[in-house]
């Protein structure tokens, strides 16, 4: 694919947007949907406050908007949910971004601490701030408020697990219970539901997922790409306010190009751990002099992004595997401009079997490319067979090439961006017609909606 790039930028260019009426508006941010959030049981009603005692207030009510009634969250502090206290903070602050961090302050732009499995908050954000009607009955379409990934979190607890379990099927119950009754979720029998997931196995959690009511709703969730799922990218650092922070950072990520990367690749991985199958590549990064190995700690984790601005100072990322194929780090690798060793095969490709669906090139196809394709990621990135191959790349690939790649890097930013939901993006048109439509939200609710155009659901 070496010198196309052109799905990358026909899509880019296809989503800007001239500014017109309100319906002009919502089809560029919402599909044309208008969504109700669907009531849902409180989760303080099944979860008991943990064990540790914190008292850190649930920070998710810190942003612009509270949630509404029926709302999972509303009225439940945060450590009655978490068994992790710093969870709290370090997930649902401020909508989903995370932390304020005060980082590359030449750059002018402000960067947040996003958790990798915090999409569902930024969705419901998103969704809440634009896309939202006061009257269910005038709604075409449903948010589930709830994030699974808390009930995963809390597999985990100070406390019994068996009553953690159980506590968690309750919950599941309830829901079940109140979308049976529920004339919305009726009407259609869920396909015009949505759920936002933060990884794909959460699904298990949910009793019977092929029978009645679940069948038919859909999911976001990262990596998978399948009938009833959409798949988003992992959440960066980086959340845009209007296009002149969009424009402010991809020039910030040329002049770093321009004014000269480390040749090499960067490996940020831990040392082994459990992932001891990425051993042979962390010797073969180690023993390279164009390979850098930055062994990646719990403290480089809760220091995010740090780590992932390491980046602007390499031309090459090296990404194996690691419980998936894809990784938050190949998403933070492309936001800066940085371009991505993939392994499309090889035990550094998907370590656990029948991982094939959520292979980088083929989870993100339809959302990256209109018709499908999985070779848009050969316009963004490289393959290695193995370790040898991997590390040897960055020695190999042509100066022609690499621009090439780095240009299509630059045309594709605007489409893994997850923008700042504080406030309306309609509060300040002009602002964002020319990649406000490309945020990764505004793509999946146009996703969703064609999803409903082909099941018959009519939109109000």
């Amino acid at each position: 694919m070496a010198g196309s790039g052109g799905r990358v930028v026909a899509l880019t260019l296809s989503l800007q947007v001239a500014l017109g009426d309100e319906q002009q508006r919502r089809d560029a941010l919402c599909g044309g949907l208008r969504f109700a959030i669907h009531e849902v049981p409180s989760v303080g009603d099944f979860f008991p406050a943990n064990a540790s005692g914190v008292t850190t207030s649930w920070t998710l009510v810190r942003g612009p908007w509270q949630p509404p009634d029926g709302y999972a969250w509303s009225g439940s502090p945060c450590s009655s949910v978490m068994s992790m206290p710093d969870i709290c903070d370090y997930i649902v602050e401020d909508g989903g971004k995370g932390a304020k961090r005060d980082a590359l302050p030449d750059s002018g732009l402000v960067f947040w601490a996003s958790e990798q499995y915090s999409s569902p908050l930024q969705i419901t954000s998103y969704v809440i701030a634009n896309c939202l009607v006061d009257d269910p009955g005038e709604a075409d379409a449903f948010l589930l408020g709830f994030d699974y990934e808390f009930l995963l979190r809390r597999m985990r607890p100070h406390g019994d697990a068996e009553e953690t379990r159980k506590n968690q099927l309750q919950y599941v119950t309830e829901q079940e219970r109140l979308l049976e009754d529920s004339p919305y979720w009726n009407e259609h029998q869920g396909r015009n539901f949505l759920l936002a997931c933060s990884r794909p196995h959460l699904r298990a959690l949910i009793k019977n997922p092929q029978e009645y009511p679940w069948t038919e709703m859909m999911f976001t969730t990262i990596e998978e790409n399948s009938e009833h799922v959409l798949a988003v990218p992992y959440p960066t650092f980086f959340h845009p306010t209007s296009d002149r922070d969009v424009d402010r950072w991809l020039e910030f990520v040329r002049r770093a190009t321009r004014d000269g990367r480390e040749p090499g690749a960067l490996l940020a991985a831990g040392s082994a751990g459990r992932h001891e199958f990425r051993r042979p590549l962390v010797l073969a990064c180690e023993e390279s002099s164009v390979c850098t190995h930055e062994i990646v700690t719990q403290d480089i984790k809760r220091a995010y992004p740090g780590i992932a601005l390491t980046y602007l100072n390499y031309t090459f990322s090296i990404h194996p595997a690691g419980d998936t194929p894809t990784r938050r780090g190949m998403f933070d690798s492309w936001l800066t401009g940085c371009i991505p060793i993939l392994f499309g095969q090889g035990p550094f490709a998907a370590h656990h079997q029948g991982q094939s669906k959520v292979m980088p090139a083929k989870a993100y196809s339809r959302f990256f490319a209109q018709d499908g394709d999985e070779a848009w990621i050969q316009d963004l990135a490289l393959f290695a067979e193995d370790e040898a191959d991997a590390v040897s790349l960055p020695s190999r690939a042509s100066q022609k090439r690499v621009r090439e790649i780095q240009g299509n890097i630059l045309r594709f930013i605007p489409r893994m961006l997850y923008w700042d939901a504080e406030r309306p993006m309609d509060a300040d048109m002009g602002k964002w017609e020319k990649y406000g439509a490309s945020n990764v939200v505004a793509s999946v609710l146009r996703e969703f909606a064609d999803h409903l155009k082909g099941q018959a659901v009519p939109s109000s």
